[in-house]
């Protein structure tokens, strides 16, 4: 069966699967538009049955409340403890933004089924600087979609596959630069091709990016312009102007920016309670307007670069830098791309480069485990055959019966040949946020977390280190371990104690860390047992994104161990959410 790669975006979608050596982007044919589903959810007055895509941002136009839109900004966040979160309500009833979101994904899975295609096996893709939570929330998404989702993967990192699997067969240093409708993030890449053991290896090597910016931001600026081109035409407050034309004039904005792509000046024309109303913006006052969003762009690749630097790598050692995100056509954002990196800049495939670059991935991890599946039967006795497509067809010892996505040839005996020398992928990650463990240095009282694990180093990755117990055993019964997270990129920082005992907790004095203690360990002390005991405590982020902790007390080799998973959500919040969007309706229009 095939696998597939979606780019779940946040103002557009897409899916796309990889066969007979090219990608196929699958259209919604039903929907009316071409190969992108518009992120969009609008719910009807009976609130059963909802439309999906361009339709619903059609229906909000006349009625905003019941359209939902940008909830990938949400997804993975923690209402209780982020001051804006966005809740999405329509008719006193809650969509979580991962029940948004699966409702999207539901919707290309109806659409590719129309089109013939079965989706079930499937690669997702997120934003680089996304953490395990959001992650992980984007994962269940899928699975409430009724998908089986074999792995979450960077955008930045499907965009810069496709490219090289099309254009560039050849070891680079890739940047990619991908402003979407909704978010942005600039991410670094080295791309080695080992030309011997036929290995792509794909490295991370820096990221940043922001949630919240992106081409919604430019069509908001949009707005305002034209509401003040409104206001000195007629002479009226704001606050005077009807609601329903302003919701009209906001639902022109995008179209109209996109007219500015390739023209100077765009007009805006439209009657409204028996007045005609002409509006004219040119392309330099929109740029003027934008220009602190495009900064704030360029502010976050030069936060990524400092990273990179540190990471041995620099600005002139960039081989390519790709422009992603249907924004990037803004002639002011390909402008300020050009005017810093020159000819290297490659405007490839902006809107679809990350789901084609997921379908990749994905059809390399479903042929290796083909692949792995035939070694086996052959190894086993099985019984291997080829169907009339020259794909193999395998009948295992135990009489499992599987069709691989492997082509072979016969040689002139008949017997199967194994292809040799397939090339496969490596992908390695950096880690979205720095793990550590609260340390007592008991000679001058101070706590601190030191962070093993440190924000964009390589992933998964394993730190063995060695502390000492700062009590003898007659005066405390057991150590705490307690297991940081923060986005600090210090070796150590300072922490505050309050409380007494096991039960203290502890206060980071720059809250912009974001430090919390996320698991504890308690382990025993042995009477008699003195003060600078050794503690061995192993941390490691895992390629599942979980973080593994193991504790020993050296001298008594006793062990506590224990595993963090990111994930918000409970089994409980699932089994309601899949109740919920299993007995809703989606539709195109």
């Amino acid at each position: 069966m095939a696998v597939y790669g979606i780019d779940l975006g946040t103002t557009y979608s897409c899916i796309s699967k990889y066969e007979n050596d090219e990608v196929k982007i699958i259209a919604d044919e039903e929907g009316g538009s071409d190969d992108l589903l518009a992120s969009a959810v609008f719910v009807k007055d009976d609130g059963k049955e909802l439309i999906i895509g361009e339709g619903a941002k059609e229906e909000g136009v006349l009625a905003p409340e019941r359209l939902f839109q940008f909830f990938k900004r949400w997804i993975g966040k923690n209402p209780e403890t982020e001051p804006d979160y966005k809740h999405y309500i329509v008719d006193g009833k809650e969509y979580t933004p991962v029940e948004l979101s699966s409702l999207v994904l539901k919707r290309i899975k109806e659409y590719a089924k129309k089109a013939g295609e079965e989706v079930e096996d499937v690669i997702i893709t997120c934003p680089a600087y996304f953490d395990y939570a959001q992650r992980d929330a984007t994962k269940k998404a899928g699975e409430l979609a009724g998908l089986n989702v074999l792995a979450v993967i960077n955008e930045p990192t499907a965009a810069a596959i496709s490219y090289s699997n099309d254009l560039y067969q050849e070891s680079q240093n890739v940047l990619v630069y991908d402003l979407g409708g909704g978010t942005f993030d600039v991410t670094l890449l080295k791309i080695e091709i080992d030309s011997t053991s036929n290995e792509k290896k794909i490295d991370v090597i820096a990221t940043d990016g922001d949630a919240f910016l992106g081409g919604a931001d430019w069509d908001n600026e949009m707005y305002k312009l034209l509401i003040e081109k409104y206001r000195e035409q007629f002479d009226v407050a704001e606050e005077d102007i009807d609601e329903e034309l302003k919701e009209t004039l906001r639902s022109a904005t995008e179209k109209l920016k996109q007219k500015l792509t390739m023209q100077t000046t765009v007009t805006y024309k439209t009657k409204y309670d028996g007045e005609r109303i002409q509006l004219e913006i040119s392309r330099e006052e929109f740029d003027e307007r934008t220009k602190g969003l495009l900064g704030k762009t360029e502010q976050l690749l030069n936060s990524m670069m400092n990273k990179a630097e540190e990471a041995g790598m620099r600005e002139t050692d960039i081989d390519v830098v790709l422009e992603v995100g249907g924004s990037t056509r803004m002639p002011q954002v390909q402008n300020f791309l050009r005017e810093r990196f020159g000819d290297k800049v490659r405007f490839y495939e902006p809107d679809k480069a990350v789901a084609r670059g997921a379908a990749i991935v994905a059809y390399t991890k479903a042929y290796e485990k083909d692949m792995e599946a035939l070694r086996d039967c052959i190894k086993r006795g099985g019984k291997v055959e080829t169907d009339p497509h020259g794909k193999v067809v395998i009948t295992t010892t135990e009489g499992k019966v599987e069709i691989l996505d492997v082509v072979t040839q016969k040689d002139e005996k008949g017997n199967i040949v194994l292809p040799e020398n397939t090339q496969k992928m490596v992908i390695s990650d950096v880690a979205p946020r720095t793990f550590g463990v609260i340390v007592q240095d008991s000679s001058i009282q101070r706590y601190y977390s030191d962070n093993l694990i440190k924000k964009d180093t390589k992933s998964p990755c394993k730190i063995e280190k060695t502390y000492y117990t700062p009590e003898d055993s007659d005066k405390i019964s057991a150590i705490a371990v307690r297991v940081t997270e923060s986005v600090s990129y210090d070796d150590e920082n300072d922490l505050v104690p309050e409380g007494e005992g096991n039960n203290r907790s502890y206060v980071c004095p720059d809250s912009s860390l974001e430090l919390s203690v996320r698991g504890m360990m308690l382990i025993p002390l042995e009477p008699g047992l003195p003060r600078g005991s050794e503690v061995d405590v192993m941390i490691e982020l895992t390629d599942l994104g979980e973080l593994h902790v193991v504790a020993t007390l050296r001298k008594t080799k006793t062990t506590r161990e224990i595993t963090i998973n990111f994930s918000q959500i409970s089994d409980e919040e699932m089994r309601k959410m899949k109740n919920r969007v299993g007995k809703t309706g989606v539709t195109a229009e």
